[in-house]
C-alpha cells in the first residue's frame, strides 16, 4: 500500500438531536464504508437563533473520520439523512496523524 498523507484524513463534524438518533445515522455511514469511525458526545447543549427566536436544546455531536475523497459524499449522505432542515456539516482537515491509524481509517473506508 502507498504511503498515505495526514491531508488524506478529515474529520467532520456535526450535532443531532439526540444519541439515537447520532447512532442510527452514524452506524449507516460506517456500514456504508463513507466513514470508517464516529464518535458521540451526547449532552451538549446548544444556544442559537432560530427563525427569530433564542433556542437552548441538549444535542449530540459527533466527529465522523473518513478520508478527504470521501467528504462531499458522506456530507450528502448525512445531510440526505439528517433530521435538522440545516445540519451543522463542517468538515475539518488534518495536518497531523499517526500513519497506523490513517492506514486503519484507509482500510475501513475502502470499497
Amino acid at each position: 500500500m502507498a504511503q498515505q498523507s495526514a491531508s488524506e484524513l478529515v474529520l467532520i463534524y456535526t450535532t443531532f438531536p439526540d444519541a439515537t438518533v447520532a447512532r442510527e445515522i452514524c452506524n449507516d455511514l460506517v456500514v456504508q464504508r463513507l466513514a470508517a469511525c464516529a464518535n458521540l458526545f451526547p449532552g451538549m447543549m446548544a444556544i442559537y437563533e432560530w427563525q427569530g427566536r433564542l433556542e437552548t436544546e441538549a444535542e449530540c455531536a459527533a466527529f465522523l473520520k473518513t478520508r478527504a475523497s470521501l467528504a462531499d459524499p458522506l456530507s450528502a449522505a448525512l445531510k440526505a439523512a439528517h433530521p435538522y432542515d440545516t445540519p451543522a456539516i463542517i468538515v475539518l482537515p488534518s495536518d497531523s496523524c499517526d500513519k497506523d491509524y490513517l492506514s486503519w481509517v484507509a482500510q475501513q473506508t475502502r470499497s
